[in-house]
């Protein structure tokens, strides 16, 4: 229908089968009925076609290579001031530095990783400061192209969203900036993933046990004897006259 030929009328009537105002002149409800159909809403939900985009920060399912596995050039971009940047956009400089003292602490462990062309997900468990036996899921997504930091996620109440900001994820981000300098991974280990060294000698001398003589155990004076010479004379004339 064109607007030169359409009247108030017109008008009036398409509006009030939509359930929208028919109040006002005439260019105010060709405005409002021409805002209805830019926004759908003259159409049913069966007869809006809804496409999809793909989520490309969408985290992938699982994680599972170890992250001492990761080739550590390929985050070295990922500096401390790019870090702070990152919490201070969000104003959340809590996150930053008790993430830095979770770190330190090693409550991040179990730290993986998974790649897919330019992009880095990590993923990584990371205790609660005061109930260190629960554990919370941390998830972030880097860019190698961009050098930034695209997305994170938490599974703590503080970590809701895409761009989380808890002290939990700024634990594993100062985890993998620690990783990309030293190739070193920083993390709490359980007593069941390390080796048995019960039976190793304590690396520390002042820790080992020192070799004594029963003597000195007891404490046993030592005794001084003195030869006698007759004695002594008399075995030797024994054995000198056979």
């Amino acid at each position: 229908m064109s607007k030169k030929k359409v009247t108030v009328k017109d008008l009036r009537k398409e509006l009030s089968v939509l359930g929208a105002h028919v109040s006002g002149n005439k260019a105010e409800l060709q405005n409002r009925l021409q805002s209805w159909k830019d926004n759908n809403l003259d159409r049913t939900l069966f007869e809006i076609a809804v496409v999809q985009s793909k989520d490309r920060n969408k985290f992938p399912e699982a994680t599972t290579d170890q992250l001492e596995k990761l080739d550590k050039s390929t985050i070295e971009w990922l500096s401390p001031s790019l870090i702070y940047q990152y919490f201070a956009e969000r104003t959340a400089i809590k996150g930053h530095d008790g993430g830095r003292k979770l770190f330190l602490c090693e409550f991040v462990k179990n730290c993986t990783f998974k790649t897919d062309d330019n992009d880095i997900f990590l993923t990584a468990l990371c205790s609660a400061q005061l109930k260190k036996h629960v554990d919370y899921k941390v998830q972030i997504h880097l860019n190698k192209e961009k050098c930034a930091i695209m997305k994170t996620q938490c599974e703590c109440p503080a970590g809701f969203g895409p761009s989380a900001a808890c002290k939990h994820v700024g634990a594993l981000i100062f985890a993998a900036e620690y990783y990309s300098v030293t190739g070193n991974v920083k993390q709490n280990k359980t007593c069941t993933s390390l080796q048995q060294q019960w039976h190793r000698p304590k690396a520390d001398p002042g820790r080992q046990l020192q070799k004594i003589s029963i003597d000195e155990m007891l404490k046993v004076p030592p005794v001084s004897v003195t030869p006698n010479v007759a004695v002594t004379n008399f075995f030797c004339n024994a054995f000198s006259t056979g």
